[in-house]
């Protein structure tokens, strides 16, 4: 970023000058962005070793999430539906959960085309041996290969195509937060396009009302 400043700070030619002070506020967004998912990695890791589990609403922590992220979304085209009707309960960190929420969806608003939408439910699946409480987040973007698929919630992974700034960190925060809570994260490709992320709780860590 200093030698970006120092070269427009030099640059003659206006149209080249405004073409580097671009690249510098690209830098500092994802300076800050790093710095952020830095910071909430480390307040997270206090919080599991000090803080008690208490009784969690995830149903009000997925709306907020939806509210809070709606115009930020709105602001690159893309829709936010919220389609959870039940209420659900956990037993957790509100603050872990909600960052893992934020960052799922901010993800798929990050790589969904321009006039599409995503769509956040929260459900129970009661097909399985034991019943299962799945938040899904679906995006109708780019999708993932099943190669990629196996590397993107290791943490600074950015595979080689992506042409989207970001961390690489965001979904190794949101897995740590569930592997916390004994929650799952399962991927499946969206139809016609894009993907679908669940994180799936064990049923007896929750209640359905």
């Amino acid at each position: 970023m200093s030698s970006q400043a120092q070269n427009a700070l030099e640059e003659n030619d206006e149209a080249l000058r405004r073409q580097q002070l671009g690249h510098i506020v690209a830098s500092s967004r994802l300076l800050t962005e790093t710095v952020n998912h830095i910071l909430s990695q480390a307040t997270l890791t206090h919080r599991f070793q000090s803080q008690p589990p208490k009784t969690v609403s995830l149903d009000r922590l997925t709306k907020e999430v939806c509210r809070e992220v709606v115009v930020p979304a709105l602001q690159k085209g893309v829709e936010i539906e919220y389609l959870g009707k039940a209420e659900f309960e956990t037993k957790g960190d509100d603050f872990a959960l909600k960052q893992m929420i934020r960052n799922i969806i901010e993800n798929a608003v990050k790589y969904s085309r321009p006039h599409s939408v995503v769509e956040v439910s929260l459900d129970v699946e009661r097909s399985k041996p034991a019943a299962e409480i799945v938040l899904q987040v679906r995006d109708q973007g780019v999708g993932v290969s099943d190669e990629e698929k196996k590397h993107i919630f290791e943490r600074f992974y950015r595979s080689s195509d992506n042409v989207h700034p970001g961390t690489g960190m965001g979904l190794a925060i949101a897995k740590e937060v569930a592997e916390h809570h004994h929650a799952i994260f399962r991927l499946k490709d969206n139809e016609p396009r894009g993907l679908i992320v669940e994180v799936v709780f064990p049923c007896d860590r929750g209640k359905r009302s």
